[in-house]
């Protein structure tokens, strides 16, 4: 029994590594983006581009999703399956509509004539929806974990006592969210 826990934490460990190395590989990419960013920014040709309203909304319903994920949290520590699985739903379909209004600020931006590449487009505009789309892939990639978390549930792999798999989807999402809102912050005051 001792040899068995002394394995289970191993691979915790190990688990917990990794995704660790994710959040450090992440961050140098948008640093790496930011940084060009910054410095392609004191150029005298630059062109400065305001958010779209919808980043605005957007922005709000990712740091919801982040409460409504805790509260998740907070009833699986309960052993409340039923509201776990329900705050679990409601952080996926945040995250769609988290989706949504980023989908909605590309289009807003194309209709302003601000397009990612092409003959038209501003090292600003291309800029801007290169770390835009970055964090929206990594986005897609987390609401596949959070249905995975969601049908992982309802198989009932979650309990008080044993929730590995529910606690990484979990940081991962919150990542995510604080990189999402670092990513806005700086759009903001650098367009």
């Amino acid at each position: 029994m001792k040899q068995q826990n002394i394995e289970q934490q191993k691979q915790s460990n190990a688990k917990r590594m990794m995704l660790w190395f994710l959040f450090v590989s992440i961050i140098m990419m948008f640093a790496g983006l930011t940084s060009a960013y910054v410095m392609r920014a004191s150029k005298t040709d630059w062109v400065k581009i305001g958010l779209p309203q919808a980043f605005y909304y957007s922005t709000i319903i990712i740091l919801l999703s982040s409460a409504t994920l805790m509260l998740a949290k907070k009833e699986l520590l309960k052993n409340n399956q039923k509201k776990q699985r329900l705050w679990l739903a409601i952080t996926l379909v945040l995250g769609l509509i988290f989706v949504y209004f980023q989908l909605l600020g590309f289009q807003t931006l194309h209709e302003q004539h601000h397009y990612a590449f092409g003959a038209q487009s501003q090292v600003a505009s291309s800029m801007l929806f290169i770390i835009s789309w970055g964090h929206l892939l990594h986005v897609f990639v987390a609401i596949i974990v959070l249905i995975t978390l969601y049908v992982n549930s309802i198989k009932n792999k979650y309990t008080a006592s044993s929730f590995l798999g529910f606690e990484l989807g979990y940081e991962f999402w919150h990542f995510l969210d604080l990189l999402w809102l670092f990513l806005f912050l700086f759009l903001y005051f650098y367009s």
